[in-house]
């Protein structure tokens, strides 16, 4: 499991925001998921240089809700959220 931070806060006004802009994505791929303050989110697409992840929130039976610029994310494999 890799830990960064959220570079940009994220929002759910007026809809969940479905691009995220993190410190790093270096070893992210579309096969993981990503974890932000309990809310569980699947990547779509990364964009290596921008650092910017389109995913879709509110995976594994969470629901999108707002994070801080700065706030803790991990993301690995589904296995290594077990």
């Amino acid at each position: 499991m890799t830990r960064t931070t959220l570079s940009v806060a994220i929002s759910t006004t007026p809809f969940p925001t479905t691009q995220i802009t993190l410190a790093s994505v270096t070893g992210m791929t579309t096969a993981m998921l990503i974890l932000v303050d309990g809310e569980y989110m699947k990547p779509t697409a990364i964009n290596t240089t921008s650092l910017i992840v389109d995913v879709i929130r509110g995976q594994n039976g969470t629901s999108a809700q707002q994070h801080g610029a700065g706030t803790a994310v991990q993301f690995g494999t589904p296995d290594e959220f077990s």
